[in-house]
């Protein structure tokens, strides 16, 4: 290989299509790039930056991954990706690697590459050394779905935490709001305010002591409950544009800690330009049939998931209902990294 010096990089951006889609692999629903297609554009980074040094008849191939999913990244909309060579040894090539999409990273980690003649490979060793040592593929977290709705208090403190805990475990996490008062009509289900009088009284202070813990003020609208439907469309609207994390928490703050009218289009727009969105889009969203079609969608498929009330967590099939089941999922997932690593170990 002619030289190649640490620190030389390399960007490379494309444009992802429908076929670059989690739904495309099986994962019905899931319109958005996966990651097999993330790692496939980093890689091709990676030989944008080695091309032009390799030998005659000299290539390489991607040999492991450390990589997180950071966030999801949406079709339509241009990734850009970048690779800098932080080392070498041998014939062993290691790349920093990051993926972009508006301005923010939705997957980085390193790469590792080994440069094969390509007349041979496949047929033997190369002469000049051993083969590489075989590369065990690190266990992946499962991915979470978080089920919502702007009507729920516990859904905005829910809302405070489940990203970060996503991303502490690398778990990719999917954002799907529903109507919890549909939900609750299909299924028969129990409606909170309308229980026993010491139970109401109960949970409001049982609402005021977690948002306490949380850090925040919780304010109810003078006209408390207002209509959802306008709130979650922009909430479905944000989950196409790969925005949901910040768009729905902004919505819930402006409803539960700044008594804000979730029924104003207008303002519903504004609140989700603060965290990403073109504001007009928005406003144009809340009261758009087609994503009022897809919180129908959503809502059938959380029945069909067996989810009975929100916030839910659904992770492998099974389900963390509660603000106060976080806890709970979080001893789920420690558990099943530290299970995944010791069994890699033992190997």
């Amino acid at each position: 290989m002619k030289p190649l010096l640490p620190g030389t990089r390399a960007q490379w951006q494309v444009v992802p299509d429908e076929s670059h889609t989690a739904a495309k692999l099986g994962n019905e629903g899931i319109e958005v790039v996966a990651s097999p297609f993330l790692i496939g554009f980093l890689e091709q980074t990676c030989h944008v930056l080695t091309e032009p040094h390799y030998e005659p008849g000299e290539r390489s191939v991607g040999v492991g991954f450390e990589l997180r999913h950071l966030a999801a990244a949406s079709i339509g909309r241009p990734v850009d990706c970048t690779a800098e060579l932080v080392g070498q040894e041998g014939r062993r090539l290691r790349f920093a690697v990051e993926a972009r999409q508006d301005g923010r990273s939705v997957m980085t980690g390193h790469h590792e590459r080994h440069l094969i003649d390509r007349a041979r490979f496949g047929k033997a060793k190369p002469a000049d050394g051993p083969a590489p040592a075989p590369v065990r593929k690190k266990a992946e977290p499962p991915p979470l779905t978080f089920w919502f709705d702007v009507h729920s208090p516990f859904c905005y403190l829910a809302s405070l935490r489940i990203g970060d805990l996503a991303r502490r475990y690398g778990a990719p996490l999917t954002w799907r709001p529903i109507s919890l008062p549909r939900l609750i009509e299909a299924i028969g289900g129990r409606q909170l305010l309308n229980e026993n009088r010491a139970f109401v009284d109960w949970l409001y202070k049982d609402i005021d002591d977690w948002a306490a813990l949380a850090g925040v003020a919780l304010r109810y609208h003078p006209d408390f409950p207002l209509r959802n439907g306008r709130a979650l469309r922009v909430c479905a609207y944000a989950v196409s544009e790969g925005k949901a994390e910040p768009v729905a928490r902004r919505l819930l703050r402006a409803y539960w800690s700044e008594t804000g009218d979730i029924t104003d289009p207008a303002k519903l727009g504004a609140w989700a330009a603060e965290a990403g969105l073109d504001a007009e889009a928005a406003t144009a969203a809340a009261t758009d049939g087609r994503w009022k079609a897809e919180i129908a969608a959503n809502t059938r498929a959380a029945i069909e998931a067996r989810v009975f009330g929100v916030p839910t967590v659904e992770a492998a099939g099974k389900l963390f209902f509660g603000n106060d089941r976080l806890d709970l999922l979080e001893r789920w997932l420690s558990r099943g990294t530290i299970a995944a690593a010791a069994k890699a170990a033992n190997s």
